[in-house]
């Protein structure tokens, strides 16, 4: 698989603005912090690479609240839309996760059948064993 440079560029500089607005945060300069994830969240946007805005969503509630703690609406839209976007992210990730069990269930199966691949076949070790089942 090769990568696609335009898309791993992309995805740096949401992470590089991800830490970015933490370190506003923690700097105490929401300003700063907000207009740094009005920017990401455009990025994001425009180049369709969503990955980081549940926690860019976060973040720019936080951000908001740290400028004006009156703004509770905004911000709470701003978390309300962060928890969508990672639920629906969840979702995907639990189907992947059905699939999988389905794998790891044939495995087990397999195992029996192979002595090499069964539960008991790493030197008795419990952590091998809890893998496995």
């Amino acid at each position: 698989m090769e990568a696609n440079p335009p898309q791993v560029l992309a995805n740096f500089q949401m992470q590089v603005s991800e830490m970015l607005a933490q370190a506003y945060l923690r700097a105490g300069t929401a300003d700063r912090a907000v207009s740094t994830l009005d920017e990401a969240l455009s990025r994001s946007e425009l180049a369709g690479i969503h990955s980081y805005d549940a926690s860019l969503h976060r973040l720019n509630g936080e951000a908001i609240l740290m400028r004006d703690s009156s703004m509770i609406a905004q911000a709470e839209a701003c978390f309300r839309k962060g928890i969508g976007i990672a639920g629906a992210g969840r979702e995907v990730v639990g189907a992947t996760r059905h699939d999988e069990s389905r794998d790891c269930s044939r495995r087990k199966a397999s195992a029996m059948k192979h002595p090499r691949c069964s539960p008991t076949s790493a030197a008795g070790s419990p952590r091998a064993s809890t893998l496995l089942t």
